[in-house]
C-alpha cells in the first residue's frame, strides 16, 4: 500500500469523525477537498482563493481530473460560477468554469448530470448544458 493510498484513508478517517462528533458537515470538507485539488486555499468566509502563482495554473487550457463526488459538490455549491457542462456518451464530463477553469470527470451513469443539475433546481437554471 502506497503513502498517497494510505493518506487518503487517514484523510477519510478524520472526515468521518469530524462529521460524527463535531457535527461537521461533510460538504465543508468536500469543497476544501476540490479547492485545494484546483491549486487555491479557502479564506476565513470559505470561499475558494487562489495565489498570484495558482492564477495562471488555474486559467491555463488544461483539465483538472476530479471525482465525481467533487463534481456534484462543485454544481450544488458554486451554479453561478459554473459556464457550461458537457457530457459525452461514454460518461466523461466536462466542467467549464466562467473565469476559463476546466474540470474533467465521469458520471457512474449516462445521464446522471443531467439528475444532478434538475436537483440542483433554480440556481442551476444559468449553466449551459450540451451532450454528445
Amino acid at each position: 500500500m502506497n503513502i498517497n493510498k494510505i493518506s487518503k484513508i487517514f484523510l477519510n478517517l478524520v472526515i468521518l469523525l469530524a462529521v460524527f462528533v463535531l457535527g461537521i458537515k461533510a460538504e465543508q470538507f468536500l469543497h476544501q477537498d476540490y479547492c485545494l485539488d484546483a491549486g487555491g486555499a479557502l479564506n476565513s468566509k470559505g470561499f475558494c482563493e487562489f495565489s498570484k502563482e495558482n492564477k495562471a495554473q488555474k486559467n491555463s487550457s488544461a483539465k483538472t481530473e476530479i471525482t465525481w463526488i467533487k463534481a456534484v459538490d462543485l454544481i450544488k455549491n458554486n451554479p453561478d460560477q459554473i459556464q457550461t457542462i458537457f457530457q459525452t456518451h461514454n460518461l466523461d464530463i466536462s466542467i467549464t468554469m466562467k473565469d476559463g477553469q476546466k474540470f474533467s470527470t465521469k458520471e457512474s451513469r449516462i445521464d446522471e448530470i443531467f439528475e444532478i443539475i434538475n436537483q440542483c433546481g433554480e440556481k442551476c437554471k444559468g449553466i449551459s448544458l450540451a451532450t454528445e
